[in-house]
């Protein structure tokens, strides 16, 4: 199976994840099929370019290739920014007014959806953590990765500034240089 195959075929089996989870904890029917639309509304069309270098980035950063388990724990971080990502990029449609992501509409711009999607973009966030602690809570790890989804997290408001809604000339460096990489 192609690497792409092989990250689409985890995000699947996370997604079938967090339906599991939702109706463990006893949520409608209804809102499960809602927000498992939002996550294959707003995590399908992209590029994944985020996601497949978190998979490319060990075999490239340590001399020897990843095990098996070390390969599936990295598709599903490389599946967390992924998530991560489609929640900001919610979050900043709608700060923006945007009309569409992707060639589709925006999330919040779908048929009974409108400004319910900034608490899906809370749920995608959230997902982030409760996958992180069903797959590593006993990784070494497991502290850094909580740390570091906090900190991309915190950056990435700090540094959030619509360029339309403040100007150009008030867009200063320093608020450039918060932004994460």
């Amino acid at each position: 199976m192609a690497a792409l195959e092989t990250f689409a075929a985890t995000r699947s089996e996370l997604f079938a994840e967090l339906q599991e989870d939702l109706e463990q904890r006893g949520n409608p029917s209804v809102n499960i099929s809602r927000f498992l639309d939002c996550l294959t509304a707003t995590t399908e069309g992209g590029k994944l370019n985020r996601g497949i270098t978190v998979v490319k980035a060990d075999y490239v950063l340590l001399p020897n290739p990843p095990t098996p388990q070390e390969h599936a724990h990295l598709r599903i971080l490389g599946w967390l920014v992924e998530l991560f990502q489609a929640a900001y990029l919610v979050w900043d449609d709608i700060m923006d007014g945007s009309e569409y992501r992707r060639g589709r509409p925006c999330w919040y711009k779908g048929e009974g959806v409108g400004l319910t999607a900034i608490n899906d973009a809370c749920m995608l966030k959230s997902c982030i953590f409760m996958l992180l602690r069903r797959h590593f809570r006993g990784h070494p790890e497991y502290a850094a990765f909580v740390e570091l989804f906090h900190e991309a997290a915190f950056r990435t408001e700090l540094g959030v500034t619509d360029l339309t809604a403040v100007g150009i000339s008030r867009f200063l460096t320093e608020q450039y240089q918060l932004m994460p990489d």
